[in-house]
């Protein structure tokens, strides 16, 4: 009975220390902008990003990825090794600064989305449809060229 027991037990822990370790999953949150370095223990060699719109991941070196918040939103990621398993999920948490809300307003099928801090400054999201997208991307293009120099007041 003793013998039977004790193949039981090693039989267990063949199973347990063989078998894939579980991938870690985590919430990374960060703002526009603003980057954060996850380091791994063993080398890692494959990254996919769920919306590259929202947030980048680069790949530092064999152990080190920086994760790039680019735009407001949220996505998934995940980290793979040399034979593929996975050894990293998470998701990625966009921010703005200083932000105290999205403002979005729902007209019909329409809907306009607006950061809000001390004003509000339309925000284009896939969501956004007709002239609420062009507007907010209208408004951003003429931000961009005041900002480099190309507008007027």
């Amino acid at each position: 009975m003793r013998t039977l027991i004790s193949i039981a037990a090693l039989c267990s822990a063949v199973i347990c220390l063989s078998a894939p370790a579980a991938a870690s999953a985590q919430a990374i949150r960060l703002n526009v902008d603003q980057s954060k370095p996850l380091n791994f223990k063993k080398p890692i060699t494959g990254v996919v990003v769920g919306n590259a719109g929202v947030a980048d991941v680069i790949v530092h070196d064999s152990r080190t990825l920086l994760v790039i918040g680019k735009s407001v939103g949220s996505t998934h990621f995940l980290v793979v090794d040399e034979r593929g398993r996975e050894v990293f999920s998470g998701s990625i948490a966009v921010d703005s600064p200083g932000v105290n809300g999205l403002l979005t307003v729902q007209r019909g099928r329409e809907l306009s989305t607006s950061i809000c801090d001390s004003r509000c400054v339309a925000y284009a999201h896939p969501e956004s449809g007709g002239p609420a997208l062009n507007d907010a991307l209208g408004r951003a293009i003429a931000r961009n060229s005041f900002a480099r120099g190309g507008g007027s007041r």
